[in-house]
């Protein structure tokens, strides 16, 4: 079952660097796919410390990443880097830069750690755990990475807020996925399908839609989207056996 998994590391774009949050830390915005058939991408947020325990101290012991920087002309301008291989035995050497070397754009090797759940109500729903280029082989929106527990936790609240109830939800998810599977199936969704996500939770769930920000909208109807919500649904409401306000 694990056999389409591996540890190589992955390789993320960095979106953009802040060097000035609280505590002097390094906050990073990466961009990647799981692998490199994939085209849909990944965004997450790292807040790197870069400080000792006395954080008047930078710390220039750990905070490493290897950059697909390799030449020596590429990190002229930079300090605190060295050249080491990625991986035993690799004959590829390439520079690792301390993170607050690290510059929008610059590609950088990490590992991640996943995450994955499954509600076995039948015992045969064990086989479903199977992976292809570490993505699930019959639910393409699993594994998540671990990075984005916090989107999930964030979701769960906003379905929880107390405007929305158990048969609303239940109802958006059942809609949505139905026409998933008869419009999509393994197929990326397209305009169609986004404009009958929009119409569909502005027609049944709209109070409730309606009460969050902009940004969280986005979040919901990403989450919509790319089928990710029916794992927040299996999680909260199967797994945990949480429950929203009553009809």
């Amino acid at each position: 079952m694990l056999s389409g998994f591996n540890n190589k590391p992955i390789i993320w774009n960095i979106e953009e660097v802040d060097n000035d949050v609280p505590n002097k830390n390094t906050q990073l915005r990466l961009r990647a796919v799981r692998h490199e058939n994939e085209t849909r991408h990944y965004d997450i947020k790292w807040e790197v410390s870069a400080r000792l325990g006395d954080p008047t101290k930078t710390d220039y012991y750990y905070p490493y990443f290897y950059t697909d920087l390799s030449e020596e002309q590429q990190v002229a301008n930079r300090s605190d880097i060295f050249k080491a291989p990625l991986y035993p035995g690799d004959s590829n050497w390439h520079y690792a830069c301390h993170v607050n070397q690290l510059k929008k754009d610059d590609l950088i090797y990490v590992t991640p750690s996943f995450l994955d759940f499954e509600f076995l109500e039948v015992p045969g729903r064990r086989f479903d755990l199977y992976y292809q280029n570490n993505v699930r082989w019959l639910r393409q929106s699993k594994p998540f990475f671990l990075d984005e527990l916090e989107h999930i936790l964030k979701v769960w609240q906003l379905i929880s807020n107390g405007r929305l109830t158990n048969s609303q939800f239940r109802g958006l998810v059942e809609v949505i996925e139905a026409k998933r599977e008869s419009w999509l199936q393994d197929k990326d969704a397209d305009d169609t399908f986004n404009k009958f996500v929009k119409y569909t939770i502005q027609t049944q769930a709209k109070e409730w839609y309606q009460c969050l920000t902009s940004e969280e909208q986005t979040l919901i109807f990403e989450f919509f989207i790319n089928g990710r919500l029916l794992d927040v649904y299996e999680l909260f409401m199967k797994i945990l056996k949480r429950r929203l306000k009553e009809e």
